[in-house]
This record gives C-alpha cells, sequence and structure tokens, in this order.
C-alpha cells in the first residue's frame, strides 16, 4: 500500500513541533547563561510558526528523529538546538535576508545531511551549554553559500569534537578586550612566574594543533600557524603563557566563530579563560 504523504508530513510536523516545545522549555535549564542571548529567538519560535519555511523545517527534523529512540535529555537538547536554529532563521527572514540557494538547503528535506547532523550531535551534547550554538551554526549554514558542504561537514566535527571549554577559549582570544589581560599575563611569563594551567595549556596547544589557533608573526605582522618556534620533540605545538598575547585565530576559527555564534558565549564563561592564564582555578 502506497504510504499517506500527507498524513505522514502532518504527524513529522508534529514531532517536530513538540520538539521544539519541549526544547524551548529546557534550554534555559539545561544551558544555563549560554542560552540566555538567544532566548528572544526561542521565544518567537515557540509562539507560532509564521512561514512556510520553518514550518517544513519542523517536518524535516521530525522525520529525521521519528524512527530514533532517544532518552528524554536527547529529546531536550534537540529541541533546545532545534528552537535556537528556527529562531534564528526567523529573525534573518524577517530582517530580508534570503537562504542560500545551491541545492544545500531544502526546507522540506535535508541535502547531506546537514540538519540530521546538527541534531544528532545536539543529542549526544552531554556538554550542555554546547546545544544553543550547534543550532546557531545551522542557521548559519542556511543563509551562508559560501560554506560548503564539506567545509559545513567539517566545522560540525569541530563542534562535536572540542569541549566548552574550548569553545569560551576561542570566543576569548577573539575578543579585544582581553588583549591587556593576555599582555600582563605574558609578562609575568616571561619574568618566570608563567602561571598558564594545565587544562589551559593543553586545549590552547590542541586548538594550535587542530590549525584552530596561530599567533601574530612577522613584518608586516599577520597571523600564521605555529611552527618550528612552538614545536615539541613529539611534532606538535605546545603554548606557553609567554605566547599568550601573540595568539590569535586563524581563518577556520574565525568563520567557526562567527557561525556558531560564539560571541554570545557569556562574559562569566569567557573570564573564566583569563584566569586560567593567571594560575587561578576557573570553576
Amino acid at each position: 500500500m502506497e504510504e499517506d504523504k500527507s498524513t505522514n508530513d502532518g504527524e513529522s510536523v508534529e514531532s517536530g513541533r513538540e520538539l521544539v516545545e519541549l526544547g524551548a522549555d529546557g534550554l534555559a535549564g539545561l544551558a544555563g547563561g549560554a542560552a540566555g542571548a538567544f532566548l528572544g529567538p526561542v521565544g518567537a519560535v515557540a509562539g507560532g510558526l509564521a512561514t512556510p519555511v520553518l514550518g517544513r523545517l519542523l517536518g524535516s527534523a521530525g522525520r529525521a528523529i521519528q524512527r530514533r529512540l532517544l532518552t528524554r535529555n536527547e529529546e531536550v537538547r534537540i529541541g533546545g538546538a532545534l528552537a535556537v536554529a528556527l529562531g534564528r532563521i526567523k529573525e534573518r527572514e524577517a530582517a530580508g535576508e534570503k537562504p542560500r540557494t545551491d541545492g544545500l538547503f531544502d526546507p522540506g528535506s535535508d541535502p547531506r545531511g546537514m540538519l540530521e547532523g546538527t541534531l544528532l550531535l545536539a543529542a549526544r551534547s552531554y556538554d550542555e551549554k554546547k546545544v544553543p550554538f550547534i543550532g546557531a551554526f545551522y542557521a548559519s549554514f542556511v543563509f551562508d553559500g559560501a560554506i560548503s558542504i564539506n567545509t559545513g561537514h567539517f566545522l560540525l566535527n569541530l563542534l562535536d569534537r572540542l569541549p566548552y571549554h574550548s569553545l569560551c577559549a576561542l570566543a576569548y582570544l577573539n575578543d579585544p578586550a582581553s588583549n591587556e589581560e593576555r599582555v600582563q599575563a605574558q609578562l609575568a611569563a616571561e619574568d618566570g612566574d608563567d602561571k598558564l594551567t594545565a587544562t589551559l595549556q593543553s586545549e590552547l596547544s590542541e586548538l594550535a594543533n587542530l590549525g584552530l589557533v596561530g599567533a601574530w608573526q612577522g613584518n608586516p605582522r599577520e597571523v600564521k600557524t605555529l611552527g618550528e618556534t612552538y614545536a615539541t620533540f613529539g611534532g606538535g605545538v605546545s603554548i606557553l603563557g609567554r605566547n599568550a598575547s601573540r595568539l590569535a585565530l586563524l581563518p577556520l576559527a574565525s568563520t567557526l566563530v562567527e557561525m556558531a555564534e560564539l560571541d554570545k558565549i557569556p562574559s562569566a564563561d569567557r573570564a573564566v579563560i583569563g584566569a586560567e592564564l593567571r594560575g587561578e582555578d576557573g570553576t
């Protein structure tokens, strides 16, 4: 018997709507302060879907998760990411922006699996403060035609790999307000008082080895990957406190910060990175 697609689509939309309602209710609780900057868009979605694009996206999301066995926490995370994504899409449509037209975004389906990948990443993000930024990332992909599908999947995998604390480090390095604090940490380290915590030292070094963090070098000064000056005997690079003021984001990291809206990471969470530069426990 041929499947009744209209009925199935209606069930899919309803499944997606239930996820959004669940996520909108649970987002503030699961993500704490990290969700604050996104609660406006989430509220707009929870209050009603005004455009056909959003309705079709709900159906696509519903189909992506209908046949999966999910825990309650996974459903809340998926709903939270979906609520943020739909809210940001709704805002950008209202501002006159148009979704990409290269075939990688079809609100009635999911070309190349970007939506499904986003939702599944949210589901397994036990580091729940990441959830709003995963949703923001998908919304950015919908509108940024300059981001290829391969780049999109690679950046999504980076969001999966990096803990929230590392995302905070990227946001901190991207914030000009951190410059003076980093200069002071570097001066102290150069005087033999390097207090950079072991955890932050390892995370910054990993970000450098992933090609996300580089350093201002050369004349004229430009941000380059960390080469022999920072190399270890194992072949990777190691960052110390005396490098603090030179660190900067490489292009891939800048793209990730922009697409996931990491500038919305709460200032208190970014301040933890500064505290760890000074050797303090940032928790």
